[in-house]
């Protein structure tokens, strides 16, 4: 889901390998590994392909809760909720309903 920022694009129909050994490192993690605050605030859903793009690993884009059966890769959501980046953001928002993941806010945000 780094085409967007990378502009790399998975093998067409999607690839059910889980190769983290394949992955790019988001903008997200290099911000997190720099010590800064991360989060989305979108108008879509946070697990649409756009921003998901940010924070998740998938080899397609309509994969948000669910992957095909017998496919060993993770899906979008339980990337944002139990991988990184996505599990340490600070905010998320969607449909222009804003909430604080954490105290208030003290640190950079990207």
């Amino acid at each position: 889901m780094t085409q967007f920022y990378f502009y790399t694009w998975p093998p067409q129909g999607g690839s059910c390998h889980n190769d983290s050994s394949a992955y790019l490192t988001s903008i997200m993690q290099w911000a997190q590994d720099a010590g800064m605050w991360t989060g989305i605030v979108t108008t879509a859903k946070v697990t649409h392909a756009t921003p998901g793009g940010s924070y998740a690993h998938t080899g397609h884009r309509d994969w948000e809760s669910k992957v095909p059966e017998g496919c060993n890769a993770e899906d979008i959501a339980f990337q944002l909720v139990h991988r990184q980046p996505g599990s340490n953001f600070k905010v998320g928002a969607h449909d222009a309903k804003l909430s604080s993941l954490t105290a208030p806010l003290t640190g950079p945000l990207v």
